[in-house]
């Protein structure tokens, strides 16, 4: 039993686990967050911490870690309690930072409990007293409850538990027990299995004492064998030694014939010798000449050459053309490997042609030709590339050239023909073939006279008579596929080749008003974006939705405008908002989603991420709250690959048409840039936020942690800090500088943490030792500081803070303005503040003494501009240090 901390953000977990701890006997101390956690176990270690992971101000991993830091604290025990235990990496993660045990909250509260007992030293003091006191703990928010204040329920459930473990306690011991009778009945075999052991190794000595005997009549035997066969041997060796001493004789007679042929022919081998020695020493000087010129070509060979190492796959050496042609210098090329030069990823035109990559980056297209060689005594390759990077990119640009040339009459928005000197058309472009609604193939069977209208007052004899004079413009009617008539500018032009062709324009009159009414939709819709755009930071994200329907209803031309959001992780669409020709404003709609299976309609329309429209006129009815569909059109609002909402207009009598489709996608892709940016720019807004709380409480802590060290300056570095902001702010410091100051001002003596508190709080002058100790906070606290990014160089401003105007001061001996305008003016207001609080070694000496002392000092040790400034502050303005 002992002192537990726990840490979850809910009072409702925390009672819970109040109420389990208390009923084993334990004291309970509570925390909501990390911060408060970790401050309570400092002033009153647990023997145990069980935090859950989600907690405000630091989480349980960051808790954990800070715990484990702690020379006090990282022996006690910390037990994750947590309901994230969807992931393995959590309890990883947790084990990693140190953490004893990691409990899943769906567990049954036993092994909590177990878990505790298992970590917690047995008959522990605090256990102890916690059981005298009933259990009653001083953690931060509260002290627990007692026994007696126990509901009934969970009386109830603790006395069932206690007699579930007394049932359990009464069955093990029966299984001990059983055990007991079983280890005996074993020790009772076990013995007599030793003694049939001891028998049968009885029995085996007997055995190998026969073997032994049996052993040594074998020997004897052996050994008189042997004495024979020594004899036999002893003669037949006597009988060797003869015949050897014969043959010894006959062999010493050959030798010294063979001796007299081999010193022969060692004469005739030697001369042999001396002259294959001058032949190879004349083909090595042969060969050297060779391999010098070869050297002089390869380096001087304007065409990029190397040389490639079969068994490493390097380079043995490269030519001054390859290093300018790679951009390498001729060190990094022979530290390459072969591969190294091949472009990752690079596509070659022709499998003729290699891709390898200059030392920059860029592409080389080159031809390689290779020829394997031997060079020092080592197989390898000799390389020579061809650059073809211009001849191919040339080659590319005539092709494009080439291309636009075709493509010229094709991309045209008007229709063309070549029609021949007969009216035959000849060639005819796709923008006619949508015109007419003849296919390409139909249209090249025609003459120009099965197109015209005779009826129009215009015939082929004009077409022909602009033919003659070299060239002419006229309107008449061209017969389309269906019958229908449409009205043209027909623009003739004679080609300058011998069949007498000629070139002829074709513009659509009707396409251009239609254009004209598309440009004046598109201006007036450009202009509604202007003016969104302008208005966005006064709108909310509802109004500007309001105002979409009604330009996409103006744009579409359409009594019925609306818009869905679309929930790609959900897979569900939502209807934000409608309205129709019958309600005065558009209607923010309250409808659950659907999947976007349901919806039929506009499901193309999320699922190809492309526009969706029909031209049926038949009554589709809609169960989300949108009024009847008949002809609609609807378009994707796309943020990158995902459809993040639909914006779509419908019910009008006339079609809908690709123009409409463009037109209201224009109008989403603007509107979704603005509500993207707005949403990002509130989420900016809102990191912005929590990272300036999360800054001042780093650094409220980091102030509490100093004035925890040194409790007789507690408060010391607020007063500072409304002193310096007000010099700084009266001295005309901009606000960002003013924050910077108030930041240093409450940090400035973080650094004491480093100096002893027996020297802090001193109630005596302190000696040159202890004074030279205590200097070193600033350097303590810039070092602290130095890495951490507080929007102002905080570090330095500390760092500079005991500067003084005439050089005087520590560290550096800064003067002047060599010294920070925010160390000066903290140098200051740190005298005034601590004149004006009482110190062990002296009381406060007041406002007027901290003023009058600055101004003797002012030009000296401080800055006389600055004291002005804090003279006029005091004395004209009124101002008194805050309580």
């Amino acid at each position: 039993m002992g002192v537990i901390l726990i840490a979850f953000e809910r009072e409702s977990e925390q009672s819970a686990l109040e109420t389990l701890l208390s009923g084993r006997g334990h004291r309970v101390l509570k925390s909501s967050n990390g911060l408060a956690a970790l401050d309570v176990a400092r002033r009153e270690p647990p023997q145990a911490i069980v935090s859950d992971i989600v907690l405000p101000r630091m989480d349980g991993f960051a808790l954990c870690r800070k715990w484990k830091q702690d020379e006090r604290l990282q022996s006690i025990p910390f037990v994750f309690y947590t309901r994230r235990h969807d992931d393995p990496k959590y309890e990883r993660f947790a084990l990693e930072l140190g953490a004893e045990r990691f409990l899943s909250r769906s567990t049954a509260p036993d092994k909590l409990l177990s878990a505790l007992d298992e970590l917690l030293p047995a008959g522990h003091a605090n256990g102890a007293r916690a059981n005298e006191n009933g259990g009653h703990g001083n953690g931060t928010s509260g002290n627990t409850r007692p026994m007696n204040m126990l509901d009934t329920a969970a009386m109830q459930r603790f006395a069932v538990l206690e007699k579930t473990q007394a049932e359990a306690l009464e069955k093990a011991q029966a299984a001990q027990r059983q055990q007991a009778a079983q280890a005996e009945a074993l020790d009772k075999a076990q013995r007599q299995q030793a003694a049939q052991a001891e028998a049968l190794e009885k029995a085996q000595r007997q055995q190998a004492a026969q073997a032994e005997a049996l052993e040594r009549a074998q020997r004897a035997q052996a050994e008189q064998t042997e004495a024979l066969e020594k004899a036999q041997r002893a003669q037949a060796e006597a009988v060797e030694r003869v015949e050897r001493l014969q043959a010894e004789a006959q062999y010493s007679a050959q030798q010294a014939q063979a001796q007299g042929e081999a010193v022969e022919r060692a004469v005739q081998a030697q001369a042999r010798l001396r002259s294959q020695v001058s032949e190879l020493e004349a083909g090595n000087q042969r060969l050297a000449a060779g391999e010098a010129r070869f050297r002089r070509v390869f380096e001087n060979n304007p065409q990029p050459m190397w040389i490639a190492d079969h068994a490493t796959g390097g380079f043995i050496a490269v030519n001054d053309a390859a290093l300018a042609m790679y951009g390498y210098s001729r060190a990094e090329f022979l530290g390459l490997k072969a591969s190294a030069l091949t472009l990752p990823g690079g596509e070659s035109p022709d499998s003729s042609i290699s891709v390898h990559q200059r030392k920059d980056s860029l592409a080389l297209f080159l031809s390689i030709s290779s020829q394997q060689i031997e060079f020092d005594g080592r197989n390898a390759d000799l390389v020579a590339a061809f650059d073809l990077s211009q001849r191919l990119e040339t080659e590319r640009q005539l092709q494009e050239q080439a291309k636009a040339g075709n493509s010229l009459l094709d991309s045209a928005a008007d229709g063309s023909w070549l029609l021949g000197s007969d009216g035959q058309i000849q060639d005819v472009n796709a923008a006619y073939c949508r015109m007419s609604g003849y296919s390409k193939e139909e249209l090249l069977r025609m003459n120009a006279a099965d197109i015209e209208d005779p009826a129009s007052g215009e015939t082929t004899m004009r077409l022909q008579l602009g033919r003659v004079r070299g060239g002419g413009r006229y309107e008449t009617k061209h017969r389309r596929k269906d019958g229908t008539l449409l009205d043209v500018e027909v623009s003739v032009g004679l080609l300058e080749n011998r069949r007498g062709d000629s070139i002829v324009l074709i513009r659509d009159t009707a396409q251009r008003r239609r254009d004209l009414i598309a440009q004046r939709i598109q201006q007036r819709q450009a202009d509604f974006l202007v003016d969104l755009f302008k208005q966005a930071d006064s709108l909310d994200e509802s109004a500007i939705v309001r105002r979409v329907i009604e330009q996409a209803m103006e744009a579409g031309r359409s009594p019925l405008g609306y818009l869905y959001f679309v929930d790609n992780a959900q897979k569900t669409m939502t209807l934000a908002a409608w309205r129709d020709g019958g309600r005065p404003q558009v209607v923010m709609a309250d409808s659950e989603p659907q999947p976007i299976g349901r919806a039929m309609m506009l499901s193309e329309c999320v699922r190809g991420k492309h526009p969706t429209w029909t031209n049926d006129a038949a009554r589709k009815p809609q169960n989300d709250g949108l009024p009847d569909l008949t002809r609609f059109l609807a378009v994707p609002m796309l943020s990158g690959e995902e459809v993040i909402a639909v914006l779509g207009v419908g019910n009008r009598d006339a079609n809908y048409t690709e123009e409409d489709q463009r037109t209201l996608a224009a109008l989403a892709d603007g509107v979704w840039r603005l509500l993207h940016s707005k949403r990002a720019h509130a989420v900016t807004l809102s990191a912005l936020q929590r990272t300036d709380v999360a800054l001042q409480g780093m650094i409220d802590s980091f102030v509490r942690m100093s004035e925890r060290h040194d409790p007789y300056t507690a408060g010391s570095s607020r007063r500072l800090a409304a002193l310096a902001v007000a010099i700084g702010r009266e001295a005309g410091l901009d606000g960002e500088r003013q924050h910077g100051l108030r930041v240093a001002a409450l940090l400035h003596d973080i650094g004491n943490i480093a100096v002893p508190a027996s020297i802090l709080s001193k109630p005596a002058p302190l000696t040159e030792t202890e004074l030279a100790l205590m200097r070193t906070h600033v350097e303590e606290g810039c070092q602290l500081l130095a890495d951490i990014d507080l929007g102002a160089p905080i570090a330095d401003i500390i760092y500079q803070s005991h500067e003084r105007f005439d050089g005087s001061g520590y560290p550096r001996g800064l003067k002047g303005e060599e010294i920070m305008i925010e160390a000066r003016i903290l140098a200051i207001a740190d005298t005034v503040e601590a004149m004006c609080s009482p110190r062990p070694y002296r009381p406060a000496l007041g406002m007027d003494a901290a003023i009058d002392e600055i101004n003797r000092s002012a030009g000296k040790l401080y800055d006389q501009h600055l004291v002005a400034a804090c003279t006029r502050l005091v004395r004209q303005h009124g101002f008194t240090l805050p309580a």
